[in-house]
């Protein structure tokens, strides 16, 4: 009887579950969810919600997003970021407004990628300090964080 309890209680917790929202961080409006998604999927969700893929494009923005992320329960989470490094250019940009980046919060150890070969992006990992540069193609995250477009 135990056995089977056990084998129970491991298969409800192998059912994935979907968590969205509509959330207010630092008087912005974003939209959070916990999915698997490439980075082209993770634009494309919020494309499909008129919102862009997060930015840290204002002072203030990355430590507003970080204290959410740590008191909601996703700083475990990986998010793609919006932040780009277009294949044989030196500088990142903000790929929503084509904004150079200014400011960054590298995690440790960060940048790692051979900054002359491919495109490559950045996710947003608030566990391990920061971001994190990857080939765009290479993997996936586990939450998706979306902006509203600011105009």
């Amino acid at each position: 009887m135990e056995t089977k309890l056990v084998i129970a209680a491991l298969a409800f917790l192998a059912i994935p579950v979907v968590v969205s929202e509509f959330v207010t961080i630092g008087g912005e409006q974003f939209y959070a969810e916990y999915a698997y998604l490439t980075r082209d999927e993770s634009m494309a969700a919020c494309n499909q919600r008129n919102m862009t893929l997060l930015t840290f494009d204002k002072p203030g923005k990355y430590d507003a997003v970080l204290n959410w992320t740590v008191f909601q329960g996703y700083h475990s989470q990986v998010f793609w970021t919006g932040a780009v490094r277009p294949e044989n250019a030196k500088k990142w940009i903000w790929e929503p407004s084509g904004a150079q980046i200014s400011q960054f919060h590298w995690g440790l150890l960060e940048p790692t990628e051979d900054h002359n070969k491919n495109t490559i992006c950045i996710y947003f990992w608030p566990y391990f300090g920061g971001w994190f540069d990857e080939p765009c193609d290479n993997s996936s995250s586990t939450a998706l964080l979306c902006e509203f477009v600011q105009n």
